[in-house]
């Protein structure tokens, strides 16, 4: 008879604690962890929050609820980082990632979600390319971990310019550095999209290569990945994804606006004015007219690239400054006078020791006279800038040297993102971190112990008086 009720009491016990553990790890396999490589706009981005946003996350949002599934999210600084998590099993999803032969020795994928064609970005006036085999014998501007870079890496017969990121890609071809850019097409056209450029570059020639994207899984989760992948089949064709995309991508340009309208109509004129002024040389100077043709077409061209350069370089939303070989500032955009608090007049002239927290001058010059010694082609580095009411401003340095026709250095041209909110935000959580550490003590345990079921908690107290 005792032994039955032992027997009794413990079945109870079991009873009583599997119960909850079994009903949460149910509850957890709904959950998933995706990983994102931080910024990598419109797929990912991180809000002033924390939180990452983005094409790709409200695309794996509505895709694992079709799934049944929740996503927790983890953010990582970079593509490599988010991949290293992936291998490592600390997540389990990347939401939207290139298939390659490479990656798939570490992930699985659900069918596309989006096909990007990698193509040639020439400026508008350019009439000397017209596909890849143009290239031969030009500067042609490709970002080193993007498919651009890989696929002209091994042609010796052109200059490769590689670039930190797709708007410095972008302003190299905008400010006439390179002849060319190789680049997943939708990316570069949001970017003209919204600084309202769309009409300034051109594609030439048919995709270099079409990029299929799909949501990345870690090896060895076959049943999540059909779950998704048959929930990515159902989403793509409904009007919910059309929705997202627009959100990210933006409409698609009309065929006609009133730009270009006006563009065309301001085209006709100038061809029945040439016309005209063609027809009276016939009958007059024609060799005069010609020459003074041509003088006017050119300088209308140089005019046109100066504003255009002007425009570019005053809206980018990073700072941009150009700097004299002796490290002195010859001219900033607006983004970099206000991350520092002086108008550009107030810069002009300023040694950069002067802008430039003591701690990371002496690194920031040397890599000043490292490009200048062709010892590298560019940096990066993250910065501590002075700004003008005496604070401390973290910004992150991207910097090459412009070289003149002879190849000697000319000028240092630096782009700078301000990463000063971001650096605060994880000094603050460090710190509430550190201080919250201590508060709980050891008395957290028999709190948890106190919660436990009666028969049980009596036991584990009377072996804790025993010992």
């Amino acid at each position: 008879m005792p032994n039955k009720i032992i027997v009794f009491i413990h079945l109870v016990l079991v009873t009583l604690l599997a119960g909850p553990w079994t009903a949460r790890a149910e509850s957890r396999d709904k959950v998933i962890t995706a990983v994102t490589p931080g910024e990598f706009p419109p797929q990912y981005s991180v809000d002033s929050s924390g939180r990452p946003q983005g094409f790709a996350i409200d695309l794996m949002n509505a895709v694992a609820g079709l799934a049944g599934l929740e996503v927790e999210y983890q953010v990582r600084g970079s593509w490599t980082e988010a991949q290293e998590a992936l291998k490592q099993g600390q997540a389990d999803v990347l939401p939207n990632v290139g298939i390659t032969e490479r990656r798939k020795r570490f992930l699985d994928f659900t069918s596309p979600v989006e096909t990007f064609p990698v193509v040639i970005f020439v400026r508008a006036e350019t009439q000397g390319i017209q596909g890849r085999e143009d290239l031969a014998g030009r500067r042609v501007a490709v970002v080193r971990i993007n498919a651009g870079y890989s696929l002209l890496k091994s042609r010796d017969d052109l200059e490769l310019v590689l670039a930190s990121n797709r708007q410095d890609a972008l302003f190299k071809l905008l400010s006439g550095q390179v002849d060319a850019l190789v680049y997943p097409e939708p990316l570069i056209r949001l970017d003209l999209r919204r600084a309202g450029i769309q009409d300034h570059l051109k594609v030439v020639g048919k995709p270099l290569q079409e990029i299929r994207r799909g949501i990345g899984v870690a090896k060895g989760h076959p049943e999540l990945v059909g779950k998704l992948d048959r929930a990515v089949q159902q989403f793509v064709t409904s009007r919910a994804y059309r929705s997202i995309y627009t959100k990210w991508y933006g409409q698609p340009d009309p065929l006609l606006n009133p730009k270009r309208v006006a563009s065309g109509a301001a085209l006709l004129l100038a061809f029945l004015g040439v016309f005209f002024l063609l027809w009276r040389a016939r009958l007059q100077k024609r060799v005069a007219q010609e020459m003074e043709k041509r003088v006017q077409e050119r300088t209308a061209e140089l005019r046109k690239s100066e504003q255009l350069f002007r425009k570019i370089y005053d809206h980018m939303a990073v700072g941009i400054a150009r700097v004299s070989i002796d490290f002195r500032i010859e001219g900033a955009n607006h983004a970099y006078c206000r991350m520092l608090g002086y108008s550009e007049q107030e810069l002009i002239g300023k040694h950069l020791k002067d802008i430039t927290h003591p701690e990371t001058l002496e690194e920031n010059l040397e890599k000043q006279s490292l490009l200048t010694r062709g010892e590298i082609d560019h940096y990066r580095m993250e910065k501590r800038f002075i700004h003008k009411n005496g604070s401390v401003v973290h910004g992150m340095l991207d910097a090459n040297l412009v070289r003149d026709a002879e190849g000697g250095p000319y000028f240092f041209m630096g782009s700078v993102l301000d990463i000063t909110e971001r650096k605060q935000a994880e000094e603050a959580l460090s710190e509430e971190t550190e201080a919250a550490a201590p508060e709980r003590g050891s008395h957290w345990i028999w709190e948890e112990v106190g919660r436990l079921p009666g028969a049980f908690r009596q036991i584990l107290e009377l072996r804790y008086r025993e010992g």
